[in-house]
């Protein structure tokens, strides 16, 4: 995975975040060095695993490259299996998001959904991704929103509630219940690449 460019610029786009798996808490701070040092008490306090300070700082970085492009981060070496992103700067456009939903609308209409265990193992997926993104006091909220009250009540899943992707910037609680065809026909509107480990990589092969 790859490591920031400019470890002591705080990235615009993601900020110094880290999302700690095992007790799905996302810590942050104003710098590199303080969010090492919260990763590591954090963990402390949960009797986790914590290493050198050196490797917690560099899964760190890797975390928060998984969401950035090539201008922030630097791949690890000619093999590494990185995919930087270029769409962290228009996450938020409206317009984006309307157009990234155009084509799925007719599964909605025809009440066509993925099937319950597998809209839950896409969106444990999702709820480590580093692209998992809140929508909460962005121009595109509403929207969003409505986009995600389509999916019936029986099939909303609290951990991708108001969360988008940063990569596609739908969202996610529409996009683990989507069909899918719903996935493929949008992918053929705006072609995007997502990171190593994404679920769509599989339907979109």
């Amino acid at each position: 995975m790859a490591l920031l460019r400019f470890k002591n610029e705080k990235p615009a786009y993601s900020g110094f975040n880290y999302l700690q798996k095992e007790t799905a808490l996302i810590l942050t701070g104003d710098s590199l060095g303080e969010l090492t040092r919260k990763v590591i008490d954090h963990r402390k306090h949960k009797n986790l695993p914590f290493g050198s300070e050196a490797d917690v700082q560099k899964e760190i970085e890797r975390w928060i490259c998984g969401r950035l492009g090539n201008n922030e981060c630097i791949a690890e070496g000619p093999d590494d299996p990185w995919v930087p992103l270029d769409t962290a700067s228009d996450f938020f456009d409206l317009a984006k998001i309307k157009a990234a939903s155009i084509a799925g609308w007719e599964w909605v209409k025809a009440g066509d959904f993925s099937t319950k265990e597998e809209a839950q193992r896409r969106a444990g997926i999702c709820s480590i991704c580093p692209c998992n993104s809140s929508f909460s006091g962005c121009k595109c909220g509403p929207l969003a929103q409505w986009v995600a009250a389509i999916v019936p009540n029986d099939r909303i899943i609290p951990s991708v509630d108001n969360r988008g992707c940063a990569v596609c910037s739908c969202s996610l609680q529409a996009l683990v219940n989507a069909p899918a065809e719903a996935i493929v026909a949008s992918e053929k509107v705006r072609p995007l690449k997502y990171p190593l480990g994404c679920w769509k990589l599989n339907v979109l092969a």
